[in-house]
Formats: C-alpha cells, sequence, structure tokens
C-alpha cells in the first residue's frame, strides 16, 4: 500500500462540493493540497475548514484551468513545496439547457473548463511526471461523460471529451509509470446537481466525501490497478 503523506498534490475545483471534499481527504492523510479555482473566497473557506481540524497543508491558487499561463502559475507554486505527484482534474461547470437555448459562448466556456483545462492540466503535469516515471493523474468526468444526457448537450459533449482524452493518455503515458483515471460519478450531492434536479433530496444520493474517499482509496491501497474508467450510480 503506497501513502499520499508529504506527496503535493493540486486538486482543481478545490474551492467546493467534490472537490473541497477531495481536498480535504487528502489533507487528513498527511499531503500537501494545492487547491485551485478561479474564486478565492471559496479556495480560503475550503482552507479554513481544512487548517481548522489540523488536518493538513492547503495551499490556494485562484486561477482558470483554461488559461495556459494560470496552468504555468500553478505548477510553479506547487513546484516550490516539491514534485508534483498527484493531480486531480475536478473542475467543471455546467446547467441545463436544451440544443435551441444554448448559446455560443455558454458551449465555448464549458468546452473550455470541462475538456481543455482537464488537457492543459494534464499535459503539463504529465510532462513532470514522465520523466520521473510515476504519479498519478485522476480526472474527474461525469455519468454523462459515458451516457447522453438530455437537456445537458454541451455538457454531455465536454464530459464525452475529457473521458476519451483520458482512456488516450492512459495508455499513452502507461510506460512511463504515469497512471492516469477517469472517474465518472453520477448525482452527487453539489450545487451542479442542485440545479439539475432542485426537488430531489440531497441525502438520497452519492456525498462529495464518498468520491474523496474512493479516490483516495485508489492512490493508496489501489495503486496497482491501471486503466480505470470508475462509473458510480
Amino acid at each position: 500500500m503506497r501513502s499520499v503523506e508529504g506527496k503535493v498534490a493540486i486538486v482543481t475545483g478545490a474551492g467546493r462540493g467534490i472537490g473541497r471534499a477531495i481536498s480535504a481527504e487528502l489533507a487528513k492523510n498527511g499531503a500537501i493540497v494545492f487547491g485551485a479555482a478561479r474564486t478565492l473566497a471559496s479556495l480560503e473557506e475550503t482552507r479554513d475548514l481544512i487548517t481548522s481540524d489540523g488536518r493538513g497543508a492547503f495551499i490556494p491558487v485562484s486561477m482558470d484551468v483554461s488559461d495556459e499561463a494560470d496552468v504555468e502559475r500553478c505548477l510553479t507554486l506547487a513546484e516550490a513545496r516539491g514534485p508534483v505527484e498527484i493531480l486531480i482534474n475536478n473542475a467543471g461547470i455546467g446547467a441545463p439547457a436544451k440544443l435551441l437555448e444554448i448559446s455560443g459562448d455558454d458551449w465555448d466556456r464549458q468546452m473550455e473548463v470541462n475538456a481543455r483545462g482537464v488537457f492543459l492540466m494534464t499535459r503539463e503535469v504529465a510532462r513532470r511526471m514522465s520523466p520521473r516515471g510515476g504519479g498519478d493523474i485522476v480526472n474527474l468526468s461525469s455519468l454523462a461523460g459515458k451516457r447522453p444526457a438530455p437537456g445537458f448537450s454541451a455538457y454531455t459533449a465536454s464530459k464525452f471529451a475529457a473521458v476519451g482524452f483520458t482512456e488516450a493518455v492512459a495508455r499513452e503515458l502507461r510506460k512511463t509509470g504515469v497512471r492516469v483515471m477517469s472517474l465518472c460519478p453520477g448525482a452527487v450531492a453539489t450545487d451542479l446537481r442542485k440545479a439539475a434536479a432542485p426537488d430531489e433530496d440531497p441525502g438520497g444520493v452519492t456525498q462529495p466525501e464518498q468520491v474523496a474517499q474512493l479516490i483516495v482509496f485508489f492512490l493508496t491501497k489501489g495503486a496497482g490497478a491501471r486503466d480505470l474508467a470508475l462509473e458510480i450510480f
């Protein structure tokens, strides 16, 4: 079994929901977590949650994952603490909209964050991991990336792109020792889910903390598994 203690990890979309839960779980297990999101205030809330419990280190990084300069800046900050050994691509946006209601700007922005952001972060972290012969990259997609979701065509397209990208890159990087995985949750109690299903009981679906625990399990006890695309119903 491997440990995440002392490892430098980057978690995108760390200001709330699944990203906040993953950051807390990694920090609790001793990782040095760099949490990235566009809104600094939400990242500071995550930091206060983690540090108030004395569970580890969390460093906020305000950034846009679709911006190459921001990605490079994030990595420079993280590498000041050590090599990045864990990347969790969790940042994502989406909103229900039928085909005839989607604007070009809405389409572009969802593709920028949900697909381009995953590409940029993965490329730059893999560029550093590959020569070292190892590292873990987990891309959070969605069941919408495996099964079409009517009324969410832009979101679905971006998540299908993320899943396909992950599967291709996992095979490409296998010989380097870098492990790339995709996690595709269904209903999780997040703000995005609340917008999609406002009448749903949040207690009756998967909780962000459960997703976080699963990820840490595969980073530690499941460290030998490869080529994973996990679906959570």
